[in-house]
């Protein structure tokens, strides 16, 4: 279909509206942060849905005659700002497609074309909305006799007992170890990207005011290995978390045994580790990095690199380290756009990268007070720091301060808008779900999975926000996409516990997830998750128990799962 228009100044196509009257891009009611060159290049496209706009007909429209600037380099900036800002991709365009010349014409170079196959691309047609308000008589209210009510509960007893021995029969198929069907189409049609871990940096100088270099080398070089989508980045937090329940040498190259054992845990193919040390005086300090690049599963060393510069330019630093090691594992080189989107990722200023640096630390060891006011001096330092925003968020979440945690997520959120996509939505994701706004984080998430379907995380958000606006068949089906994946990915514990959540209503099934997930989160150390499982499967037996005890029958298993033997009396 093509860009609907409710108005003659506003379009609609997919998820997105555009004002051109008041200038404004708009996803699902939020304002999405573009500038006017590439909003006025999105209103020429969809003024002409289908049609073949040129580069010569956009720079005539955009520049005045007699402007010397770069066109063609300027016009690729402005189409990159455009597609980032609306979740395109130029190798597989969804709204904005880029036509090759067909001849060596130099005024025919590229052309523009608004892709009208797209199903999400919608046409200027205007939209007849109807006069008035239709009003439907209610039916009148029918009487139910206690015959027809005895045969409806029958039936409905009948259908739960149906429905449960169904789940059962499709659990086991799911589980399959070799489907032909969905399982392994999913498997062949999902691109499974090289996932780097990075494990962090130990100082050698043994200055504790530098400390907080450890945390903000790892997020920068972290940030920049993941820049062009091509490699998958560990979250700093699960890395954070294995460390806290299993430590490795900091100083030592890592043996096969204990590389095999953090690749498993961590689901990652490549690990990275190093040191720094600085130099010189804190006025005009220096700092030297060095950086080994393991193989997860052989442990065999497949790069070492160091250098050395300004400690007041840790980013320039740490893009020289992402340089070589791109090069070493043949992944192209990143383009202007990326490199945009990760200095939005990071700190502008000294100051607010130490102050970012070291709540993330608290954070990430659970002491979310200390980590709060670190993170405010963040974002007084820098407080057009989007991240800054997103992480002191959630520190006054886990502090219970709920307004507070809104508040952030909206500032997140509109400074979101040159962030990489995969940032930005899940700020957008998150800002949604502090206002309580399942549904639309349901699909943001589920949006985000699609573009990366080898990120368990993404899967695992989706999930849990399905579930959150009673959609548990979208989560388990999800879930069960999630287990065609290859391993370790695919035996992550966090699938069975939001599997057990997703059926609630069978106790004795989410009993036997649960404790495959303690099993697993067990065996591959993860500390955290296995606390966590271990309190739900607790809960829900004693719930169930209670409920057998007492004759009764608890009418809804996943409350009682949740708040144990309270509604089971």
């Amino acid at each position: 279909m093509e860009p609907s228009v409710v108005s003659a100044n506003i379009f609609r196509f997919g998820l997105f509206q555009a004002d051109a009257a008041g200038g404004t891009l708009m996803r699902n009611g939020v304002r999405i942060k573009l500038q006017d060159q590439p909003f006025r290049v999105l209103l020429i496209l969809l003024e002409r849905p289908g049609e073949i706009v040129t580069r010569e007909e956009l720079r005539q429209k955009l520049w005045a005659e007699g402007t010397f600037v770069d066109f063609d380099g300027s016009l690729n900036v402005i189409l990159k700002k455009l597609r980032a800002a609306i979740d395109d991709d130029s190798d597989n365009p969804r709204f904005i497609e880029t036509v090759p010349r067909r001849d060596r014409r130099p005024e025919a170079v590229v052309k523009i074309n608004v892709n009208e196959a797209s199903q999400d691309v919608v046409s200027t047609t205007r939209e007849i909305l109807p006069s008035a308000t239709e009003v439907l008589p209610l039916p009148a209210a029918r009487k139910i006799s206690p015959r027809s009510l005895l045969i409806y509960m029958a039936s409905a007893v009948a259908v739960a007992i149906v429905a449960s021995a169904a789940w059962m029969l499709w659990r086991s198929r799911a589980l399959e170890p070799s489907g032909s069907g969905r399982a392994s189409q999913d498997l062949a049609t999902v691109q499974v990207r090289k996932s780097v871990a990075v494990l962090g940096f130990h100082g050698l100088s043994g200055k504790g005011e530098d400390a907080w270099i450890a945390t903000a080398l790892s997020e920068m070089l972290s940030t920049e290995l993941s820049g062009g989508e091509k490699l998958r980045l560990v979250a700093g937090e699960d890395v954070a978390n294995l460390r806290l329940a299993g430590p490795w040498s900091q100083t030592d190259t890592l043996d096969q045994a204990t590389t095999a054992r953090i690749g498993n845990a961590l689901g990652s193919d490549l690990l990275v580790l190093g040191s720094y040390t600085t130099i010189g005086s804190p006025q005009r300090s220096q700092i030297r990095i060095d950086i080994r690049l393991q193989d997860a599963r052989t442990g065999e060393i497949l790069a070492e690199v160091a250098e050395i510069g300004s400690s007041q330019d840790l980013f320039r630093l740490v893009s020289r380290v992402g340089t070589k090691l791109r090069d070493r594992l043949g992944v192209a080189p990143l383009q202007d756009a990326d490199e945009a989107g990760i200095l939005a990722s990071l700190p502008l200023n000294p100051d607010a990268a130490r102050f970012y640096a070291l709540g993330l630390a608290k954070l990430r060891r659970f002491d979310a007070l200390a980590a709060k006011d670190l993170l405010l001096q963040a974002t007084e330092s820098d407080p057009k720091f989007s991240l800054g925003h997103l992480m002191l968020a959630r520190g006054w979440s886990q502090l219970g301060y709920e307004q507070m945690h809104r508040d952030e997520a909206k500032k997140a959120l509109d400074l979101a808008g040159d962030l990489p996509r995969a940032d930005r939505m899940l700020v957008e994701g998150e800002y949604y779900e502090s206002v309580g706004k399942q549904e639309q984080a349901a699909s943001v998430y589920h949006a985000l999975y699609e573009l990366f379907p080898d990120d368990i995380e993404y899967g695992l958000r989706f999930a849990n926000a399905a579930m959150l606006s009673g959609n548990a068949s979208r989560a388990l089906d999800l879930l069960h996409r999630l287990r065609t994946l290859p391993k370790p990915v695919s035996a992550d514990p966090r699938i069975d516990l939001a599997e057990s959540r997703a059926i609630k209503v069978n106790t004795p099934a989410s009993l036997a997830l649960i404790r495959e997930a303690v099993r697993k989160a067990s065996a591959q150390g993860k500390t955290p998750i296995y606390a966590l499982a271990r309190r739900g499967y607790l809960n829900l037996r004693t719930s169930s128990q209670l409920a057998q005890r007492t004759g009764g029958t608890c009418q809804d298993r996943g409350r009682a799962e949740q708040h144990g033997n309270q509604l089971c009396q």
